[in-house]
């Protein structure tokens, strides 16, 4: 990133998106669980849930696939070997089916291109141990769980970045030298670790806590008699927001610091840094959800909304269309920031508008239950179907191969 200025913090600040994905992922999916408790009512059906959390992500998904392979098969990250054949088909089909996490071929995601991805590759992974990660936290238990989940993510960092060694070289194994090359995937020890870095139990603690503030949501809501407890008192979500707010801002100045003067010290800061982001976001989603209707007015309101309709589908463009518009973006403005900041600016509104059409005419109708969207439902699957072989069969013959 070019030097424009305290700029940089707030633009380079972007991936504090994933862990409030992440929190809030444990916030909103698992107050069903806990006002089954409360109410008696009998538990979520896992089918149920499962299917609609597929309804949710997938269809998106795969569009996405679609416009990566459209737009960066035949370039340098991305060469049609890489689709081809036994390797591509691993490739490939480890990419369709979300488990590119676990796939050391597979975790570049297409080039580069389709960065996001692995966020993606975790949730699903999520969604699996959620209903047994939501006993730990029924009654008293979240007591000993939550420390329990800290400790978990805590110690698979440190694993995955000293110990580990069998489990590293047989990682390394499976990616030969024309592997490596076709599919731009180092195959090193840091490379491995840095994936074992982006698996489930890093991230535990930071689920554990959006577990954590829905049961809190759901007895204030479903038993009133025990929202007189301290945690309901006006200054404390006021109190626990500004102490976020104020703990993110000076994680992120001291992470930004790290980045200019390395030490260390500061890498092993940075293995940890998702942890201790989760506990300045969970103090802002405790305050929003908890304080005065003022910490939550700045989002009811329509632009607002709007970001969160069309903020799945930014999420999977913003990475493939910065590609393509730095590849094909000639303009030589006076400077390398005015360069940046125009393709940036470039990028948020593209990537804005993709996510809009997507939002319209994939997301939506598979959010809804029956009726017409849910019969548009039907109608975008086989088009996505179409369109992923038919970009296939064009660009790289992967299923003939």
């Amino acid at each position: 990133m070019p030097n424009i200025g305290w700029w940089r913090i707030p633009i380079s600040c972007g991936y504090l998106g994933v862990d409030l994905f992440f929190v809030l992922s444990g916030f909103l999916l698992a107050r069903p669980w806990f006002s089954s408790e409360l109410t008696g009512k009998p538990k979520p059906s896992l089918r149920t849930f499962w299917s609609r959390r597929l309804r949710r992500i997938a269809p998106a998904y795969y569009a996405s696939v679609i416009v990566v392979l459209t737009l960066g098969l035949g370039t340098p990250l991305l060469p049609r070997s890489a689709i081809e054949g036994s390797l591509g088909a691993w490739n490939l089909g480890s990419i369709l089916l979300l488990v590119q996490n676990y796939v050391p071929l597979a975790s570049n995601n297409l080039g580069g291109i389709g960065g996001p991805w692995w966020t993606l590759s975790l949730e699903l992974t999520w969604y699996v141990v959620l209903p047994v990660v939501v006993l730990g936290f029924i009654g008293r238990r979240w007591r000993v769980t939550l420390p329990v989940l800290l400790a978990v993510s805590v110690a698979w960092i440190f694993l995955s970045a000293n110990w580990f060694d069998p489990l590293i070289h047989f990682m390394q194994s499976t990616i030969s030298p024309t592997t490596s090359t076709t599919l731009g995937v180092p195959n090193d020890e840091l490379r491995m670790r840095q994936l074992l870095l982006k698996q489930l139990p890093a991230y535990l603690f930071e689920f554990g806590i959006g577990v954590a503030l829905a049961r809190l949501e759901v007895i204030k809501r479903l038993a009133p008699a025990k929202s007189t407890l301290w945690w309901t008192w006006p200054a404390i979500p006021v109190a626990a927001f500004c102490a976020g707010v104020f703990w993110l801002a000076a994680t992120q100045i001291s992470l930004f610091m790290t980045w200019i003067h390395p030490t260390a010290g500061g890498v092993q800061w940075i293995r940890y840094s998702h942890t201790v982001f989760a506990i300045g976001i969970g103090l802002c989603v405790f305050g929003i959800a908890f304080g005065p209707k003022v910490l939550r007015a700045p989002f009811t309101i329509l632009p607002a909304r709007y970001i969160g309709w069309v903020s799945y589908g930014i999420y999977l463009y913003h990475v493939p269309i910065w590609f393509w518009t730095s590849q094909h973006w000639h303009r030589s403005p006076d400077s390398a920031a005015e360069a940046y900041l125009t393709v940036f600016l470039a990028v948020l509104g593209a990537s804005t508008l993709a996510a809009t059409i997507s939002w319209l005419l994939i997301e939506r109708p598979f959010l809804a239950g029956s009726g017409v969207r849910s019969r548009s439902a039907v109608a975008v699957v086989v088009v996505l179907a179409v369109a992923l072989v038919a970009t296939c069969l064009f660009s790289g013959r992967a299923l003939l191969s």
